[in-house]
């Protein structure tokens, strides 16, 4: 009956009234996000995905929002999310255009390879058939990157293509990981010290304590997707310690460009690694850990990795630190050993305030007031709205949201399943209707001026608190996922972290909204989304963002499509040179030289020390290390350029 009212309502708005079409996108989102059971929704949501995918209705669609633009034509293309979503592979001798999920980065490789015994579907149904360790998939990759170098070719790694930058691109071999899903074990192999294999103690700092949490390690395959180890840890018992907003990504894509979550005493992921296979120029094997790493290096001789497939042991700070974020640079990581935790549940508050208002909070009672939560991070409109939800500097104010998430015992077996204690997913794209995404994108070119509006409508639709509609318990992935797999293909973001060692950060963050209303009122250039800011602990590794501090996360989001919206993060990014910002790997657009990653990463000398060893033959490199200036280290730009 919902499915069949909601497309009554929206082909009725494009038929007769086109003008109205933004309060009947308002209207199906409230049904869809707070009005519903979060099962209904699901079901809802799928079936209105089905029924809108045909041609037929997809094309009437497309008709009437043709005619409300004077001629303007608009697509609703599900192509490229179907594949995506049922994981669909091609085959490797066929030559292929692979886009990145933003399709801002392209590529038409000489090969697309897919190495690798694992199940890239049916992962978490069948991990317990998969503990054995990939040697044959390992040797594969060795000898195609031995035939890139005989050839004088490039070769690159590519998880799920979720990094808005160039780092994965190549125009000759290019390796997907989405095979590489071996082994799936706990690792607690005869090498490993003993004091490891089974769980061990770790000491983490906590409101200025000194705590000790229980760790275990777990081995898997570098290519496993969030979303299904995730799973495959709960079923042995285990959580990741933090995870970001999304699912989408390869283990490794995630780790190697030091994606993170929210959490002043959390770590991002690239600090879950302890210990990791890496397979560098001509083909050589490592297994890389710091030093007094989990592995006995006199047992570690006598295992099958090192006599008979030569995977050389190196525990050293420098290589190690520096592999862990090293954006495929210095080779193809094939599997890692990461630290996980005991399984556990959150519970999420979403509650409504000012930018202006937590600002001061922040000012007044410093870092204590960020880690006084688990997880403490902000959605704020970058506009300030008054009472008629009109743009005004000087009558109205940003609204924000406050998210706060902290653990909790297992919910029991009754709780309610109302919908006020399910998520309130975010705005209508995020309700979970992939056609959505174009029709707001349109909304928002013909009339920019409502964005203000519109954004702070988005955000109090979400709040959901201990005061209104009782907050968000679950499974901590659930609470922990922002969004859902619909949405990658009709948003992008960029993302810079700053130093909270002074409030350098709040400088930053008030330069980004002077900006966004400066744009808006001497060009109309508004960005269709709130700001999102998050705070993380520091890293060990030297390429992180967040290395050697604890960090501030400002991201910046638009949606494809949206006229001015790749312009206007650009700028946004070169206005944050000036505050020593460090661009997330994945998640940025302006051009990072080599003198400014040498300025704001005091390690970079010591990570390109690595470099040249893993990726003596360049071999690794691509556009990505040749417009950082990266590739000249080697003194073989010339003879390797695409």
């Amino acid at each position: 009956m919902l499915t069949i009212k909601i497309i009554f309502q929206l082909l009725f708005t494009l038929v007769f009234k086109r003008s109205k079409l933004p309060e009947t996108i308002d209207k199906i989102d409230i049904q869809l996000t707070r009005k519903v059971s979060d099962e209904k929704r699901l079901k809802t949501v799928a079936l209105l995905n089905k029924i809108f995918g045909t041609r037929v209705v997809r094309w009437v669609v497309e008709f009437f929002l043709c005619k409300a633009s004077k001629g303007e034509f608009i697509e609703i293309n599900n192509a490229d999310f179907i594949k995506r979503y049922q994981r669909y592979i091609p085959e490797t001798d066929e030559r292929i255009s692979w886009t990145n999920w933003a399709s801002t980065q392209k590529s038409q490789p000489l090969q697309y390879l897919i190495p690798g015994n694992g199940p890239h579907i049916h992962v978490v149904d069948n991990y317990l058939k998969l503990a054995d360790y990939d040697f044959e998939g390992l040797q594969t990759i060795q000898q195609l990157v031995k035939d890139a170098e005989s050839k004088n070719l490039r070769i690159r790694c590519v998880a799920s293509g979720h990094s808005l930058s160039d780092i994965a691109i190549s125009g000759d071999f290019m390796v997907s990981t989405k095979k590489m899903t071996k082994p799936q074990r706990r690792a607690n192999q005869a090498y490993i010290k003993e004091q490891y294999r089974n769980g061990h103690s770790a000491y983490i700092h906590k409101d200025g304590d000194v705590i000790e949490e229980k760790r275990y390690l777990f081995e898997t395959g570098a290519g496993t997707l969030l979303e299904d180890l995730k799973q495959i840890l709960e079923k042995e018992g285990f959580a990741f310690t933090n995870m970001g907003g999304s699912d989408v990504q390869g283990f490794m894509g995630a780790a190697s460009t030091s994606t993170h979550g929210s959490g002043m005493n959390l770590k991002p992921f690239p600090d879950m690694i302890a210990s990791m296979v890496l397979i560098g120029s001509n083909g050589k094997a490592y297994r890389l850990e710091p030093k007094n790493g989990i592995t006995d290096p006199v047992l570690y001789l006598q295992s099958e990795e090192y006599k008979t497939y030569d995977i050389e042991l190196i525990q050293d700070d420098d290589m190690f630190y520096s592999s862990t974020v090293s954006m495929g640079c210095f080779g193809i990581i094939f599997s890692v050993i990461i630290e996980v935790v005991d399984f556990y549940y959150l519970k999420e508050e979403r509650t409504p305030s000012t930018w202006e208002a937590e600002r001061q909070k922040i000012v007044a009672l410093g870092l204590n007031y960020i880690r006084k939560n688990r997880h403490f991070e902000l959605a704020v409109n970058p506009y300030p709205v008054n009472e008629k939800g009109e743009l005004d500097k000087i009558n109205g104010s940003r609204y924000c949201i406050v998210t706060t998430r902290n653990i909790i015992p297992k919910p029991t077996a009754n709780q309610s399943k109302s919908p006020s204690e399910k998520r309130n997913f975010l705005s209508s794209l995020a309700s979970g209707l992939y056609f959505v995404g174009s029709i707001s994108v349109f909304l928002f070119n013909r009339k920019p001026e409502s964005i203000p509006r519109s954004i702070s409508s988005s955000l109090k639709r979400i709040v959901d608190c201990d005061k209104e509609g009782g907050g968000y318990s679950d499974k901590y992935y659930n609470v922990l996922n922002q969004g859902l797999l619909e949405m990658k293909f009709f948003g992008y973001a960029s993302e810079i972290a700053f130093t909270m060692q002074d409030n350098t950060y709040l400088h930053a963050i008030d330069k980004i909204l002077e900006e966004s209303v400066r744009m808006a009122e001497k060009y109309g250039q508004y960005n269709p989304s709130p700001i999102a800011i998050r705070f993380t602990d520091d890293s060990h590794s030297y390429l992180s963002m967040m290395h050697n501090m604890a960090a501030c996360s400002v991201e910046v989001v638009s949606l494809k499509g949206f006229i001015g919206g790749e312009d206007f993060q650009r700028r946004i990014e070169r206005e944050m040179i000036a505050f020593n910002g460090r661009p997330h790997w994945g998640l940025h657009l302006e051009s990072l030289s080599f003198d400014r990653i040498q300025k704001i990463y005091p390690k970079f000398p010591v990570w390109l020390e690595a470099y040249k060893k893993f990726n003596h033959t360049s071999v690794f490199n691509n556009s990505f290390t040749d417009r950082t200036g990266i590739s000249a280290v080697l003194d073989k730009q010339a003879a390797f350029k695409e």
